[in-house]
């Protein structure tokens, strides 16, 4: 009974060879468990496309602006220029009036008070001066002591009627 439960000497071999088999398997599997998992292939992106677009639109701007080269872009409007002449005048009397106050006289030009590259021409008469609209402007005059109500109003109507 004992040499039954032993086996014969072909089942050790048997079961030596599968237990060294397992013992493969389970060291390939440790294996792979210790390596990173394959990433996911990538989707390669077409950007064929997107030049193939990029490429007309880059034409068509290319061409509208040859075509273009020639012509002379549209300027200022004369009402647009004849309110900015006005505008200037309100901004340098405000100015010229506070450097009076300040410094107690009037400024020797437009230059101190910054307004130097309004389109207007400053002129000083004793205790007075003058603004004029810039040689090539809408000719206004304004004198010190006038109303400036007349120069507002005028600039209102005018940027009311450059809005339309």
């Amino acid at each position: 009974m004992s040499d039954e439960r032993r086996g014969s000497p072909d089942s050790d071999a048997a079961g030596v060879e599968g237990a060294s088999y397992v013992n493969e398997i389970m060291a390939k599997e440790a294996e792979k468990a210790a390596e990173p998992p394959p990433s996911a292939p990538k989707r390669k992106v077409s950007v064929t496309p997107a030049l193939i677009v990029l490429t007309v639109v880059l034409a068509a701007l290319t061409g509208w602006n040859i075509s273009r080269l020639g012509e002379r872009g549209e300027a200022f409007s004369d009402r647009e220029i004849e309110a900015a002449v006005y505008l200037s005048m309100l901004i340098a009397i405000d100015d010229i009036e506070a450097h009076r106050d300040s410094a107690g006289g009037l400024p020797v030009s437009l230059e101190p008070i910054g307004a130097a590259d309004l389109a207007i021409v400053y002129r000083v008469e004793g205790d007075t001066y003058i603004l004029i609209g810039a040689p090539g402007m809408p000719q206004v005059t304004y004198r010190s002591g006038d109303d400036t109500a007349p120069l507002g109003t005028a600039l209102d109507s005018l940027m009311q009627e450059v809005e339309r």
